[in-house]
């Protein structure tokens, strides 16, 4: 039970610095903007076909090649000064111990990854209040921009509604994935930042490589002869238009994608563990 405590102590205590910390501010106002940005385009388009949106746009709000980097490098820049050391790193240290924190420090990573995808969420509803209709399916105005070229040629380019995502999934369904995806996607990248960090003792190093990770997205997901890459790609799949289901499309299967996200995750967090523990901590901490 103390160990818990310890453990849950250390995660709040992450927490309590996003008061004084001008990123989390910084990223909430930038997240806010590009969410209002989609709605005020959809609320254009749909202003034409003279019937409003369903609130269900979670899904599409990044499945432009080039949101899926604006939405991911926000998410990198909060975890880019991991392992989250301060002025009582020591004190915590001595009252916890090497193990208890850094597992403190992974476990953060997972929420903050999760609450950061949440918050994207439920922005997507609060904005799209007096925007659009509430009921339970896709509605025509989001099923007629999956199958037509209406927003391109009303100028709102940047909205862009997979007909895969329409068409094989219900609403909650995509919601649901599209979580589920993006949430892990968020937990590697966290845990790439983290470990990098770690064993360079250089801040910003794992950032930097991290960074990778969404820039790769944007050149596969924008070209057609590098989508055969893009089962290396782990941001790509943080929309499900690029997860195959059913065998229907050429992008990785929805197992392989989830089994790549868990098993990073784990070989990540175990490798952070043992480079804290007591056999590996002179190795890496030079402090």
């Amino acid at each position: 039970m103390r160990t818990v405590k310890s453990i849950f102590n250390i995660i709040l205590q992450n927490y309590r610095k996003w008061r004084n910390d001008y990123r989390i501010y910084m990223i909430a106002i930038v997240v806010f903007m590009l969410v209002w940005s989609f709605w005020t385009d959809l609320r254009d388009v749909s202003v034409h076909f003279g019937e409003k949106a369903s609130p269900w746009v979670f899904p599409f709000l990044y499945t432009q090649y080039y949101t899926k980097v604006i939405y991911t490098i926000p998410l990198i820049f909060l975890f880019c000064n991991a392992p989250f050391k301060d002025k009582n790193y020591v004190f915590v240290i001595t009252r916890s111990g090497r193990m208890k924190w850094a597992l403190g420090e992974i476990l953060y990573i997972v929420s903050a990854s999760g609450i950061y995808y949440i918050y994207i969420f439920a922005l997507s509803l609060l904005l799209g209040i007096g925007k659009c209709s509430w009921n339970s399916d896709w509605g025509e105005t989001l099923i007629t921009l999956a199958h037509s070229s209406s927003a391109d040629i009303l100028g709102e380019s940047r909205i862009e509604v997979s007909s895969i995502i329409i068409d094989c999934f219900s609403p909650l369904q995509a919601i649901w994935f599209t979580f589920l995806m993006s949430w892990l996607c968020g937990i590697f990248l966290g845990l790439i930042v983290f470990f990098f960090n770690l064993i360079t003792n250089q801040p910003f190093t794992g950032g930097v490589l991290a960074g990778v990770f969404p820039i790769l997205s944007y050149f596969i997901v924008m070209g057609d002869k590098a989508r055969r890459f893009v089962k290396f790609s782990p941001v790509s799949w943080i929309t499900m238009d690029n997860i195959d289901v059913g065998g229907l499309t050429s992008s990785p299967p929805f197992s392989y994608c989830l089994g790549f996200l868990l098993l990073s995750c784990a070989v990540l967090s175990v490798l952070i563990l043992l480079c804290e523990s007591r056999w590996l901590y002179g190795k890496f901490d030079r402090n």
